[in-house]
């Protein structure tokens, strides 16, 4: 059995019907009990022993000791998959943008978001391109990521997900999240799934 942390938040951002969404996918996960909290600075004593976080929030602040506590929970190993508006919280904080592999700077409006896979992997597995209609995040980029999968924007390819080792953790950031559409699209429950269980090291990724 793997033990996660929900790290989640905010009446309208993330809204609460996309939070909903998450919640309902990572209750369907086999072998994965589930411990919702609302703030990093309100982990559980026993923080260290959970094999993952998921971060899943819009925050402005956090306290030092907390700051201090997530980056010793990665550093030793534990998980975090993060999603959409992670990246645009804690501005300031350097470490936390190293850890999740990139600094939020801008956004355009809710449009379509072609998302295409970019690299052959063994975290994601047959997932085929697919749209949704969302947010598109623009990053400053803080870590050698592996980027898993874009948007086609311009005819440029924007990062959307991808990958990060910190220490001896892993890191999942997935960009897309501003609408519980988005959060209900079949595509993108799998591959938020799978990069738990990435992140988590459940079965093949020990």
């Amino acid at each position: 059995m793997k033990s996660v942390l929900l790290v989640t938040n905010g009446p309208t951002h993330p809204e609460y019907s996309a939070r909903r969404a998450l919640v309902h996918s990572l209750n369907q996960m086999e072998n994965f009990a589930i411990t919702q909290v609302t703030s990093l600075d309100r982990l559980p004593k026993d923080y260290l022993d959970y094999d993952a976080m998921v971060l899943y929030f819009h925050d402005t602040q956090i306290s030092k000791a907390a700051l201090s506590s997530f980056e010793r929970f990665v550093s030793d190993g534990g998980g975090v998959l993060a999603i959409h508006s992670a990246t645009a919280s804690f501005m300031m904080e350097e470490v936390y943008f190293k850890i999740l592999g990139g600094r939020f700077k801008e956004h355009g409006p809710i449009s379509r978001l072609d998302i295409v896979p970019t690299v052959d992997s063994n975290v994601f597995k047959r997932i085929p391109s697919f749209s949704v209609e969302d947010e598109l995040y623009l990053h400053e980029i803080y870590a050698e990521i592996t980027v898993h999968f874009a948007a086609i924007h311009k005819n440029v390819e924007i990062p959307v997900v991808w990958t990060n080792r910190y220490g001896n953790g892993r890191v999942c950031y997935a960009s897309p999240g501003h609408r519980h559409e988005t959060m209900d699209h079949p595509e993108y429950q799998t591959l938020l799934m799978q990069g738990l269980l990435w992140v988590a090291r459940s079965g093949k990724f020990t």
